[in-house]
């Protein structure tokens, strides 16, 4: 599948350059929902999926067990992540802006990273790369790898 018409970054960490990320639809219902079921408090989850030459396809997300949330913190046991996790994805009660636990947490958990803010709708997500840099643009696909 061609990228659509997307900036590049460099991914610092594996000096990669990424030309898309595309999540699954259902990925992101998913982050929507579990964020306001867990609204006032912070989620976190972690996302898979697969690295296809320069891009990035966000498939699964998974909620770690033994995880943690609470006003304004997520975190989950490092050690239970699986090894083919892509990045991260936690919601913010306030504005998706990476704080400096969140930068630091993106710099050793994956590649890309997503953080949903109030009130959690679509237009409330932002991409960061693991060096903190947003990613403005990402495509989301159907069930049926349709581009919507």
């Amino acid at each position: 599948m061609a990228p659509p018409s997307t900036k590049t970054f460099i991914n610092k960490k594996e000096y990669n350059i990424i030309m898309g990320i595309f999540i699954k639809k259902n990925i992101i219902k998913s982050i929507s929902h579990i964020a306001q079921q867990s609204h006032p408090k912070e989620f976190i989850g972690l996302l898979s999926g697969k690295k296809e030459k320069q891009d990035i396809f966000i498939e699964k997300l998974i909620i770690p067990s033994g995880g943690i949330s609470g006003k304004g913190f997520a975190s989950y046991p490092i050690y239970r992540s699986p090894y083919n996790t892509l990045g991260t994805v936690h919601s913010h009660p306030s504005i998706p802006l990476p704080s400096k636990a969140d930068l630091n947490l993106f710099s050793t958990n994956g590649i890309v990273h997503i953080i949903i803010g109030f009130p959690y709708l679509l237009k409330n997500i932002k991409i960061y790369s693991n060096d903190g840099t947003e990613i403005k643009e990402f495509t989301i696909i159907g069930e049926k790898n349709e581009r919507s």
